[in-house]
């Protein structure tokens, strides 16, 4: 007997249920303004998403469904309870469903949430660079003085007025004065080394004024690469949210720029990639781990 055709509805009920899906989430999202979305909740930007294959389980369980609403609807007490009593400014609240219906919370904060600290900082280093400058071509264009009764006592007088290195210093025979060979290769050494920082210290000052707020880029790429679990990672992208905070708060004062902020969006694209890629715990393990030693280096 030849068979003509099968009749397969898996297909069928697979759409069904993303359909089902679908309609539920349309329902919550009419429910709930932040569902699946960004919004300001007492203040605080707050992000809620819920996977898709939650979503189609919650439409055909209505326990699951009931336990969704239930705590999507929690979320603005939640969060105006973060608000009180977190120490510092909270800036980034997200709370995320995962396939089997376990709720994950990522805040960000800062103790410095005008910019004040961080202004004072830049404009502190910022004057002691000019300072350091300014020293150094003093040291090259001025001249110093000394007298004194005897050519010993001026020459003193002199390298304590110059604030030369002991290296500098002469040895004395008699009433003459000499340089040793070693003070003298000391001196040359000296010389070449203040003239070179002239270049480094312009590149300081030009690099506090194109941008006083930056990621960490090298030490984030590290930590996220030396994360074993999903709990190491969320401990990542919450520190790279807070770095996007404030590097979007020093975009709006002109201490960084959008390429700061590229920086750190391309850093969190790997932290969530980096999510799906470890086990949800990570093996014990004894002593100081490299993740660990990441966030130290």
């Amino acid at each position: 007997m030849a068979i003509s055709s099968v009749n397969n509805s898996y297909g069928y009920q697979g759409m069904a249920a993303k359909s089902m899906g679908a309609d539920h989430a349309q329902a919550l999202k009419e429910k709930f303004s932040y569902f699946n979305s960004s919004a300001s909740i007492s203040g605080i930007p707050t992000s809620v998403s819920v996977s898709p294959s939650f979503l189609e389980k919650c439409a055909k369980d209505p326990e699951k469904a009931a336990f969704l609403e239930e705590n999507l609807a929690a979320i603005p007490d939640c969060v105006s309870s973060v608000k009180a009593n977190c120490l510092g400014t909270v800036t980034n609240i997200s709370y995320q469903f995962d396939g089997n219906g376990e709720i994950i919370v990522i805040m960000s904060g800062t103790n410095d949430p005008d910019g004040k600290i961080a202004k004072e900082n830049a404009e502190k280093k910022a004057k002691e660079q000019q300072a350091a400058k300014k020293r150094l071509i003093d040291r090259r264009n001025n001249s110093v003085r000394a007298k004194g009764k005897s050519i010993q006592l001026a020459t003193e007088r002199l390298i304590k007025n110059a604030e030369l290195p002991e290296a500098w210093k002469p040895i004395s025979k008699a009433d003459s004065i000499e340089i040793s060979e070693e003070g003298r290769l000391a001196a040359e050494r000296e010389k070449a080394a203040q003239a070179e920082p002239a270049e480094e210290e312009d590149d300081e000052v030009s690099e506090s004024r194109g941008g006083k707020v930056a990621v960490n880029e090298h030490k984030r790429a590290r930590q996220i690469a030396a994360a074993k679990c999903q709990n190491d990672v969320r401990q990542v992208i919450a520190m790279l949210q807070k770095d996007m905070s404030d590097c979007k708060a020093g975009l709006e004062k002109g201490w960084c720029d959008e390429a700061e902020i590229a920086k750190v969006q391309a850093l969190l694209n790997s932290a969530q990639a980096r999510l799906s890629q470890v086990p949800r715990e990570a093996e014990d393990d004894l002593g100081i781990s490299e993740f660990d030693l990441a966030g130290l280096m």
